[in-house]
């Protein structure tokens, strides 16, 4: 949990964009990998109309 705590400390005081582009560069993956997908929060969260399928 300390390295957890850690972390935080390092990205708590920056922007969100600059702290993809570390990730990013910390992690060797491209910076999509970082942005959260808007269309999940977007999505409606309708029950289904069949439930038992």
């Amino acid at each position: 949990m300390s390295d957890y705590s850690e972390v935080r400390k390092v990205f708590k005081d920056i922007k969100p964009e600059m702290a993809r582009q570390q990730l990013a560069s910390l992690t060797l993956t491209t910076p999509h990998r970082w942005f959260p997908r808007a269309r999940d929060k977007k999505a409606k969260k309708t029950e289904m109309n069949r439930p038992y399928l």
